[in-house]
């Protein structure tokens, strides 16, 4: 169904830190940014804060930020689990015998090489729980709050 009013999904601009392809959002998101609009009264209000305030905008710009940046944090992770998958195998495929010794030990790269750097960052930041880099999706939720909710009461002034 085409809607009769066309209004672009979203007149706010993202600046991307690195280059991006594409992203997908999981439901649970889009459905928690759908309900903030749908809590408005008139379908007419709705439509004016949806795409006309700025407020909302920027929120769910950012929202939509902080989903892209667990998106990419977990890609790095199963990128890293892959990579060391992959040199397990290597690894026994080389010795030409499945050693229990070689899957219970870590698996170590060579020292200085930009793998085993990159990887220990990432783990070790993931170890103490505190986010990537600057500007990730824990500086951007902290930085901006939902608005909030509009008032219609009628007061009878």
């Amino acid at each position: 169904p085409r809607p009769t009013v066309v209004l672009p999904s979203s007149t706010r601009t993202v600046k991307a830190i690195t280059e991006v392809e594409a992203f997908a959002l999981i439901a649970e998101d889009l459905k928690f940014v759908a309900a903030q609009f749908r809590r408005l009264h008139s379908k007419q209000l709705r439509q004016t804060f949806r795409f006309y305030s700025h407020q909302w905008r920027t929120w769910a710009a950012c929202f939509i930020q902080a989903a892209w940046f667990r998106y990419k944090r977990m890609k790095e992770i199963n990128e890293v689990k892959e990579k060391e998958n992959l040199m397990m195998m290597a690894n026994v495929n080389y010795y030409g015998h499945d050693d229990s010794q070689s899957f219970s030990a870590p698996l170590q790269a060579p020292m200085g090489s930009s793998y085993s750097m990159y990887s220990g960052k990432l783990v070790g930041s993931l170890r103490k729980g505190r986010s990537m880099r600057y500007g990730s999706e824990l500086d951007l939720l902290g930085a901006l709050r939902k608005p909030l909710e509009p008032d219609f009461n009628d007061d009878g002034d």
